[in-house]
């Protein structure tokens, strides 16, 4: 199941690339963030003006590439977390106890109707019980009233 849905060496292909491309998107931002401060220290310096916002609209045009390339960099090496993230939650969600579909989810729904079924018992073990006590105090109320009575009747 492993080899269906990720192959090792695709993932030993792509990770090897990972510093390249770590490398690479840590010297855009860097490059991006200077960029950025020097035009902001120009704004602040000299204050805005057409050519100062064209260029920070230029600057921003650029950022928004940049974030692109990066991303587009990345994407395989996230694709292939999330796959190997998928494949583990999928792994895990074939045991889930919560899951009424799986075998540890029919156990458990088992188990409840083990449970219920002695409470149940339980219950009625109780309630036989105490009528069982209740017959028993009535009959010996009864026998006390008799011989109550007798005792009266024969004084």
């Amino acid at each position: 199941m492993v080899t269906e849905l990720i192959k090792i060496d695709e993932v030993k292909n792509i990770l090897s690339s990972f510093p390249d491309i770590i490398g690479r998107n840590t010297s855009s931002v860097k490059k991006c963030n200077e960029a950025g401060q020097t035009l902001l220290d120009t704004i602040e310096g000299e204050g805005m003006n057409e050519a100062i916002d064209q260029a920070a609209a230029d600057y921003l045009k650029k950022v928004s590439v940049t974030i692109k390339n990066m991303d587009e960099r990345r994407k395989p090496i996230t694709q292939i977390f999330d796959r190997v993230r998928s494949f583990f939650t999928s792994q895990e969600k074939e045991i889930d106890p919560k899951d009424s579909t799986t075998i540890p989810g029919k156990l458990v729904a088992k188990r409840n109707e083990y449970a219920k079924f002695k409470y149940e018992e339980e219950q009625k073990r109780k309630k036989e019980a105490e009528q069982r006590a209740r017959i028993e105090t009535e009959k010996a109320n009864y026998q006390q009233t008799i011989e109550n009575s007798l005792l009266s009747y024969f004084n």
